[in-house]
């Protein structure tokens, strides 16, 4: 079959530059101002304190120190920093200047979740979808995964776009599937891009089409997805001259949607 979701290995496949919840930027802070972010930190300052947590852990300004990060990161949490207790969260998960503890990590991904933050509602999706120190709860991990997806979280939207594709914790829908994958591919998810190329291919959940299936294959080669390039060369076989170079400029030109 030319396509599998598996629902319980969403939120798995995390790679980081350092750690730490909302860290988009590295942009490297001047001395000066880091000095300052400390000064407040260490007047107790959650704000302050979350942000010298991104510094050490992502080597911005300081040498990289997870165990200052984590540090950091707890003070911040502890006065409900919804990031903070995110990157905690994020710390537990991957052993980053902690242990590695799991309940731990998820103890803390709910307390973010709760406080609105749409990375830990993803994370905490995710856990309930693999029964990660929770039990195993489909219908809570849609429930999570919506939560961040109506906040435009991209692996949400792909992990909902995969509970609808194969019925659990909500019913079956293909076209909410696609809905899904689509918003998700847009942003630059490269699974969610490989998913919807292989449902254009198929005609799931909306009409078939070849060239469509090949530019968002295409795109999703391009960043990363080596396994589309089995599916390129097959689809390659099937368009014109016209639709194949149609397509191939598109991916070209194609950017992410950033919301």
């Amino acid at each position: 079959m030319f396509m599998k979701f598996n629902f319980t290995t969403i939120g798995l496949a995390l790679v980081w530059v350092g750690f730490g919840c909302g860290c988009a930027s590295l942009t490297l802070p001047s001395i000066g101002k880091i000095h300052r972010w400390q000064m407040n930190a260490e007047r107790g300052d959650a704000r302050a304190q979350y942000k010298m947590g991104t510094f050490y852990s992502n080597g911005q300004g300081v040498e990289t120190n997870y165990s200052e990060a984590a540090k950091w990161f707890r003070k911040s949490a502890e006065k409900n920093n919804a990031l903070a207790q995110c990157s905690l969260g994020i710390a537990y998960s991957r052993g980053l200047g902690v242990e590695t503890n799991q309940a731990e990590a998820v103890n803390w991904f709910r307390k973010s979740a709760e406080n609105g933050n749409a990375e830990a509602q993803y994370y905490l999706g995710a856990a309930y979808a693999r029964g990660d120190s929770v039990e195993r709860d489909y219908a809570a991990a849609v429930k999570w995964y919506r939560l961040s997806a109506e906040q435009g979280y991209a692996r949400a939207e792909y992990g909902l776009g995969v509970a609808y594709a194969e019925g659990r914790g909500v019913d079956k829908d293909d076209a909410g599937a696609v809905r899904w994958f689509k918003q998700s591919a847009e942003q630059g998810d490269p699974e969610a891009q490989y998913d919807l190329g292989a449902c254009y291919v198929l005609g799931i959940g909306g009409e078939k089409n070849l060239q469509t299936a090949y530019g968002w294959l295409l795109v999703a080669k391009n960043r990363g997805m080596d396994k589309a390039s089995l599916k390129l060369a097959s689809l390659k076989k099937e368009l014109s001259l016209a639709q194949l170079e149609s397509a191939i400029t598109w991916a070209k030109k194609w950017k992410p949607k950033l919301k």
